[in-house]
């Protein structure tokens, strides 16, 4: 969409925030910023009294890709609780948080098991480096 003109030369568009939301949902990267970033849009426009709401990004789900067939297991959850606690800024600080303790973990399998990490596999080597941490027996 347009966001401005300058010198009746550059014309920058921006995406809506609710396909941004979509976007961000479909890569789902608990070891980037894709989790925190929503929760952070959510926030801001609940601030300016712009709420987005899940009707709106499902909307944009299936508007950018037909619906929620190729998103990670757990993006739908998330977003649905999200949106249900609505604590925005308290959601986006301990999500922020497990990200940066997800990223620095596969720093550290990464200097122990160099080369195994692929986009593939970083979802279950997470949820495994997670649950040996947490003292659990992965089956």
């Amino acid at each position: 969409m347009h966001y401005r003109t300058y010198s009746n030369v550059l014309e920058i568009r921006t995406i809506a925030s609710e396909y941004l939301i979509a976007m961000k949902l479909l890569s789902g990267r608990k070891y980037k910023n894709d989790l925190s970033d929503i929760i952070g849009i959510l926030a801001e426009h609940e601030k300016r009294n712009q709420t987005i709401t899940l009707e709106m990004i499902n909307k944009a789900v299936n508007d950018l890709y037909g619906g929620w067939v190729d998103f990670p297991e757990d993006s739908k959850s998330f977003i649905e609780d999200a949106i249900k606690k609505g604590n925005y800024e308290e959601v986006y600080l301990s999500t922020n948080e497990e990200e940066k303790l997800s990223k620095d973990m596969l720093i550290g399998f990464e200097k122990d098991y160099p080369g195994v990490t692929k986009a593939s596999n970083i979802d279950e080597i997470l949820k495994n480096l997670k649950n040996k941490n947490n003292g659990k027996v992965e089956n």
